[in-house]
């Protein structure tokens, strides 16, 4: 539906941090800090890889960790969630084994859009730059699996609500006009 305005907030697009403390307790962590220009990235691996033979013949490839996804986080120098991405990080590095995985969540509560990966860990720590403006630290948290859907940010009618359920899907009532 063309006739139907769209609205986008980016100061809705919420990322959680969820682990578990050396004593087994939950805690969790909203990151703020996020720099001027980007909140956040997904990055999905591909899906199929292809094989093109000498005559041009095509053939598709199934890639069985195409759900790995690598989040990247560019956050401002100052902000607090450096401290707990680099403490993650520490822990992980430390010992070595699963033991100290976390969960991430990237929410776009604005629109239908949701990202979430329960064995995390941050796979690249910043390099650290000191200038005479706002530097920015690139996390990238690696998620083993990754389970996420991409939707839109306006209503729909029952007609794109049909669209949707014919490929096996579904639309949150609160987005059906």
């Amino acid at each position: 539906m063309s006739d139907i305005l769209a609205t986008y907030d980016p100061t809705q697009v919420i990322i959680v941090l969820d682990w578990e403390d050396a004593g087994g307790q939950p805690r969790s962590h909203i990151v703020t800090g996020v720099s001027e220009n980007q909140i956040v990235m997904v990055e999905r691996q591909d899906a199929w890889n292809e094989s093109v033979g000498a005559y041009g013949n095509t053939t598709r490839i199934y890639n069985p960790v195409w759900d790995k996804a690598n989040i990247t986080i560019p956050l401002q120098q100052t902000s607090e969630s450096n401290d707990i991405l680099d403490n993650l990080f520490n822990r992980d590095i430390r010992a070595k084994n699963s033991d100290n995985l976390f969960s991430i969540t990237v929410k776009d509560t604005s629109g239908r859009s949701l990202h979430y990966g329960h064995q995390a860990y941050v796979a690249v720590k910043p390099n650290a730059v000191y200038g005479n403006t706002m530097e920015t630290r690139e996390w990238v948290v690696r998620v083993n699996k990754l389970d996420d859907q991409l939707g839109g940010n306006s209503k729909v009618d029952a007609s794109f609500v049909a669209e949707v359920t014919s490929l096996g899907g579904t639309v949150p009532t609160k987005w059906i006009e």
